[in-house]
C-alpha cells in the first residue's frame, strides 16, 4: 500500500501521509505478567488470549489480545493507508 490517506490533501492538493504516533500492542508475556502484579492498584485475572484489567474502581477494561497483536495492527494500518 502507498501509504497514502484515504483522500487527505494539503493547501497545495498533494496527498497527505498518514502516520500512526500511537498504536496498542499486548503480547501474551506482557498480559501474563501483568497477573502478577500486585500492589499497584491494578488488577489483572484471565489467560487464554482474555485478560481483564480493572483498576479499582475506576476503570475496568476486558483485553482480547488476538485485537493488539502485531499482526492485527500492521493489518488494519495497510488497510487504512497508513504510511508509517
Amino acid at each position: 500500500m502507498s501509504g497514502r490517506g484515504a483522500g487527505w490533501l494539503d493547501l497545495e492538493g498533494t496527498p497527505l501521509q498518514i502516520i500512526d504516533c500511537q498504536s496498542h500492542v499486548f503480547p501474551e508475556g506482557y498480559a501474563r505478567l501483568l497477573t502478577r502484579s500486585r500492589g499497584s492498584g491494578l488488577r489483572a485475572t484471565g489467560g487464554n488470549g482474555v485478560y481483564t484489567l480493572e483498576y479499582g474502581d475506576f476503570q475496568r477494561f476486558v483485553l482480547r489480545l488476538d485485537e493488539y497483536s502485531i499482526a492485527r495492527k500492521l493489518a488494519d494500518m495497510d488497510a487504512a493507508g497508513v504510511a508509517v
